[in-house]
């Protein structure tokens, strides 16, 4: 199954690079914030943090106004939980998103947009950082490698310039322990066509 997966990401990219000479193909740079959250199972309780984003985007047009947009981030992902006795620990999860978006374009010149699709990340690196007084031993979180899901927004481009706000929601669960963990967040990014 991983190595599907991974084989669908690198045959999308390839395949908009391989386009990036075709007229209107655009590719772009982008960074922002990730406001992530790991929806916990019952008895156990997390809140959101906050972590870096960044990474490509590939806009092909199919027509005027709509487009394929796959993309490859690196996103900073996790919450504060607290289990039990463990006081505040931090899970934090070193992800690469591959979205494959849809996107529906509106206007000229200022050109609004809707997107969405199927959303693939891949777990890098994690950690578990206990805060003062807390136990990270008492969590039991261990995430997997793949997790699967959907993404959706709204962005504005402005010639070269694009902005866009996103949620993407894992419908995996994400932990090796059996206990059920959903990947959840917002993502707002700023980036540049080149």
């Amino acid at each position: 199954m991983n190595k599907r997966i991974h084989a669908l990401g690198a045959a999308v990219f390839l395949l908009a690079a391989s386009a990036s000479g075709e007229t209107g193909v655009k590719v772009g740079l982008q960074a922002g914030v990730a406001l992530t959250n790991l929806n916990p199972p019952s008895g156990v309780s997390a809140s959101n943090i906050a972590g870096f984003t960044g990474g490509i985007a590939v806009d092909v047009p199919m027509n005027e106004n709509l487009s394929l947009r796959p993309e490859a981030l690196f996103t900073q992902r996790g919450s504060t939980i607290v289990e039990g006795g463990s006081g505040n620990v931090t899970a934090r999860v070193n992800a690469l998103d591959v979205p494959i978006f849809l996107r529906i374009n509106f206007g000229e010149g200022i050109r609004a947009n809707i997107f969405g699709g199927p959303n693939f990340t891949f777990n890098l690196s994690n950690s578990l950082v206990a805060e003062a007084g807390g136990n990270a031993g008492a969590v039991t979180f261990d995430p997997k490698t793949v997790d699967f899901g959907v993404a959706f927004g709204a962005g504005v481009d402005l010639g070269p310039v694009f902005v866009n706000l996103r949620y993407m929601l894992g419908l995996l669960n994400v932990s090796n322990t059996g206990a059920s963990w959903e990947s959840r967040g917002f993502l707002l990014l700023a980036g540049i066509h080149l």
